[in-house]
């Protein structure tokens, strides 16, 4: 089968797919595995035929290069737990693999010295290694874009694979702000471009906590084992460790800005000492052996990492920050916070930082902030905040004039370098002062006898540039556009996402007892009724069978099509009908079946079979028919247990509502050996 398309795309959409064809899980894992880079990111683009990546063009300004900050977390992340459930021994069998390769992007990350100079100039295109890999895979094929040693491709284990972005976002973790945003590109939301650079996201930091908790699962097992790693990344992550184990606990005693910058100092030298060894030539080649419990102590540090830094936060009305600002001054550094934004919302309540009344009470808080549009039932991306037209922006008081003897005497003088008075006596900031790097070359370019002035007065002068024009807390399209991800946009893909994040509350709570069951189900409901399939088409906007990009500020749903609301609705709709495989055993749950699904009439069930043969089933008042990877099960009132049909007429019946290993894996397989399964409703 022919595959192409960004990163982000495919592996979001094979997730929902493989709800269907869960067999296809082991090998989407191992693509996703084989195409990441040594420096733990992904590339732009992946196909059959190998990876891609991109370069930007001179005269283009629409093109780009970097890596995108969040792919490498929360897909993987999602893609091993869904193994983890449909077939624990396939995950024990990629776990114990050694073949999965490096994609070897010919990108250069920035040493921490350049980019805590610069944060928005970090990533170098090494471009004869651009150009000898793309005229090589161009001849020999796509394996010529993996790392090479020795003329073979290298091959790791899982656990070096796994490790190894993991070590990468933990060696950017900025503790109490989030993950540093410094490679360029942006995360999901890409109308958040411009706070890239700057930017902290407490999204990333919620995913990771996430991913780290299930990568601890997953390696408990085998604490007293080890595994083959290459030696370079050995190292790394033994240093990584050893630097964690020293700041976390300090942090968590007293987190200050020193501290904060020599923890974030030390975890990205760190990491340059390994790129340095990975970009001058590639591993050596040589491997050693590691424990699992040295990997298990790193997670276990990166989670106490994660929740001080989710703890710090936390907002006075309930909410979390969804991204900071990095602001460095000498060897401190310090934390602004922008505005609530739903995303950050829903990576939270995901994480598993929350307990299930902390995440009922984060929901409840939800609603009453400035994120929930009344009219349309849902949340925004962000709080509807309109900006200060331009023509308002950027003028100076008679005050702040006053303040600088500089401003001041360009102004009798006339010079218009810096700042000009309009014709209605209006003082601004010269037209030219379109950043504040503009305004810093523009002051050492006065004329000698502004010199001294200039001087004295630059670290002012910037800071009240800022205060006019807001640039360092720009967050890119999302604060200058109505469509799309702009301002007063209700965003469908990010609030299916808030679908999810619930469900998965509600459904732990449902599986531990927990007395907020009640409480989160009812907040699932509630939340699902906004969505378009639940309203009229005059409230809609449009035909409300249909799946939406966005809904803009004013007016109804625009741009249809299979938007990622459709792949999470499908995670959402397996859920709802109650299949919950666990253990790799297909487990359903009638009792949380909404009592609206059952019929009240007698109707007929069509569906198609594996074969492809067409066929139906005749069901009755207070049944439920669907089907599990092309499997009919049909849900009954007035009976207890299972019944398996198989295809040679014979039949059996299961005190539980849990399938056995090996009918589960026929199913998931589509082997046709089962033909229906019953599940009766009663407890």
């Amino acid at each position: 089968t022919y595959y192409e398309g960004n990163w982000r795309d495919i592996f979001q959409n094979w997730e929902a797919m493989c709800m269907s064809f869960p067999e296809y899980l082991p090998s989407v894992i191992s693509v996703f595995l084989d195409s990441s880079s040594p420096d733990g990111y992904n590339p732009y683009r992946v196909t059959r035929d190998g990876i891609d990546w991109e370069v930007a063009e001179p005269g283009n300004p629409n093109s780009s290069q970097g890596y995108w900050g969040d792919h490498q977390i929360v897909y993987l992340c999602r893609l091993l737990e869904a193994l983890s459930r449909y077939d624990r021994a396939a995950l024990d069998t990629l776990m114990a693999s050694d073949c999965f390769t490096y994609a070897d992007i010919p990108y250069r990350i920035a040493d921490f010295d350049r980019m805590i100079a610069d944060p928005k100039d970090t990533i170098e295109l090494d471009a004869e290694k651009n150009r000898r890999l793309r005229a090589e895979s161009a001849e020999l094929g796509g394996d010529y874009r993996l790392l090479r040693i020795g003329g073979r491709t290298y091959t790791a284990t899982f656990a070096e694979k796994l490790s190894i972005p993991i070590a990468a976002k933990l060696s950017y973790l900025v503790l109490g702000g989030g993950v540093w945003m410094n490679t360029r590109r942006p995360e999901w939301n890409d109308a958040n471009n411009a706070i890239v650079g700057y930017g902290l996201s407490v999204v990333t930091t919620a995913q990771l906590r996430r991913h780290l908790a299930l990568c601890r699962e997953l390696f408990a097992e085998h604490l007293g084992e080890s595994f083959v790693i290459t030696e370079e990344v050995c190292t790394w992550l033994r240093d990584l460790t050893d630097l964690l184990e020293r700041y976390i606990p300090l942090a968590e005693r007293e987190l200050t800005p020193a501290l904060r910058y020599d923890a974030l100092r030390a975890t990205a030298e760190a990491f340059d000492r390994y790129k340095s060894v990975v970009y001058a030539g590639g591993f050596s080649g040589r491997r050693t052996e590691m424990g699992y419990a040295e990997l298990c102590k790193l997670f276990e540090l990166g989670i106490r990492g994660c929740d001080l830094t989710l703890a710090a936060c936390r907002t006075d009305d309930g909410l979390f920050h969804s991204y900071n600002l990095l602001h460095r001054s000498g060897e401190s550094i310090e934390i602004s916070r922008l505005f609530p934004m739903l995303e950050g919302q829903v990576a939270v309540l995901g994480s598993g930082y929350l307990s299930a009344e902390e995440s009922e009470r984060l929901i409840r808080a939800m609603y009453a902030s400035p994120l929930y549009s009344e009219r349309n039932r849902t949340f925004y991306l962000y709080p509807i905040r309109m900006s200060t037209p331009f023509t308002e922006r950027g003028i100076l008081g008679e005050d702040e004039i006053a303040d600088s003897a500089l401003l001041t005497r360009l102004l009798a003088d006339g010079n218009t370098d810096i700042v000009v008075r309009c014709a209605d006596g209006i003082v601004r900031f010269a037209p030219a002062m379109i950043s504040a790097a503009k305004l810093n070359a523009a002051l050492s370019a006065l004329p000698a006898e502004y010199r001294s002035a200039a001087d004295s007065e630059r670290d002012a002068l910037l800071a009240l540039f800022e205060r006019h024009f807001r640039h360092y807390e720009f967050t890119g399209r999302s604060q200058i556009m109505y469509g799309y991800e702009g301002i007063g946009s209700i965003y469908w893909h990010q609030n299916s996402k808030l679908l999810v994040s619930i469900q998965e509350a509600y459904l732990a709570a449902h599986r531990n007892g927990n007395s907020d069951e009640t409480a989160l189900r009812n907040e699932y409901f509630l939340a699902r009724s906004g969505l378009g399939f639940c309203k009229e088409p005059d409230d809609w906007g449009a035909f409300p069978q249909d799946a939406y990009s966005h809904t803009p500020l004013r007016g109804g749903a625009r741009q249809p099509g299979m938007t990622g609301q459709v792949k999470e609705e499908i995670i959402t709709r397996f859920a709802e009908l109650g299949v919950l495989p666990e253990d790799g055993r297909l487990t359903f749950d009638p009792s949380i079946v909404q009592p609206e699904e059952f019929l009240i009439e007698p109707d007929t069930f069509r569906f198609v079979r594996p074969s492809g043969e067409s066929e139906e089933l005749s069901l009755e008042p207070g049944t439920l028919g669907f089907t599990v990877c092309q499997t009919p099960v049909i849900y009954r009132s007035g009976m207890s247990g299972t019944k398996i049909f198989y295809s040679d007429g014979t039949n059996k019946q299961l005190l539980s509502t849990a399938l056995g290993s090996e009918d589960s894996h026929d199913i998931f397989g589509r082997s046709g050996r089962i033909v229906r399964v019953e599940v009766g409703t009663e407890a």
